[in-house]
């Protein structure tokens, strides 16, 4: 087992482990000197994020605050209560476009990183030469995988929304597992890094992925804190590429690699 992990601390590939790796992984990038690999990065995530923010709550605040109209005591006193569910739900989403726009804009570099990490840390080799054509070709795939998957998480919020229908503990379960589907969402656009460079149809993401769900959805989660956390959040994207690859490479790479003929 790669020394490249905080395993020490949890259970081998648990969620607690990919969670905290995303926490661990600039100790990483100072290990094998990968400075470079964030300069651009960062100063695009300062952009994408501070105008996703400045639009977000010029945007959706104004639409959020217009969902409890009318006046007196009981109108008053509902904004009170709901007011930080509501800001909650607006950083959710506000992270949740930063994650996609990121992504998309940043994957080359973001790409290029989880391959210094798997040929650094991990001694991996990969003989493809770099071409312009090459990298379009990834890109769209990545974006047209993005659309597959917010598809699919569509549906998914689609069918636990009937919870709500559940007095009180359906709105705790919906809230529960609707966190843990965007979670898994989050973590699966890292993972898609290293699974895409073995060129894994995106079916066989999902099974992939889908068999190693804790650690998926902590990668996805340690990503939605760090993104909340003012100047760091700008490093966000780049840290969540580099635990993911961490993770694949200790613990799903063997397995896959074992189960392959």
């Amino acid at each position: 087992m790669n020394k490249n992990t905080v395993s020490k601390n949890f259970p081998k590939g648990s969620f607690g482990e990919a969670f905290l790796n995303v926490f661990a992984s600039l100790s990483l990038v100072k290990q094998h000197r990968l400075y470079a690999y964030f300069i651009i990065p960062f100063f695009l995530n300062i952009i994408i994020l501070s105008s996703i923010f400045y639009l977000s709550f010029h945007t959706l605040k104004p639409l959020i605050d217009g969902l409890i109209t009318g006046s007196g005591f009981f109108f008053d006193a509902l904004r009170i209560i709901t007011t930080p569910l509501l800001i909650i739900v607006q950083v959710i989403i506000t992270i949740f476009i930063y994650s996609i726009v990121g992504n998309i804009i940043t994957a080359p570099f973001n790409d290029f990183l989880s391959k210094k990490i798997e040929i650094k840390a991990f001694g991996e080799n990969f003989d493809e030469k770099f071409s312009l054509k090459a990298l379009i070709t990834d890109i769209l795939r990545v974006v047209g995988n993005l659309i597959k998957l917010l598809l699919l998480m569509l549906i998914a919020h689609l069918l636990i929304f009937l919870l709500n229908l559940i007095p009180v503990l359906g709105n705790i379960l919906y809230a529960a597992l609707g966190f843990l589907i965007t979670a898994f969402f989050f973590g699966f656009q890292f993972y898609d890094f290293p699974l895409e460079r073995r060129r894994y149809t995106f079916g066989k993401k999902l099974k992939t992925t889908f068999r190693f769900i804790p650690q998926v959805v902590g990668v996805g989660a340690g990503f939605f804190l760090l993104s909340m956390i003012p100047i760091i959040n700008f490093l966000a994207l780049n840290m969540g590429a580099i635990a993911a690859t961490v993770m694949y490479s200790n613990y799903i790479k063997p397995v896959m690699t074992q189960d392959e003929p």
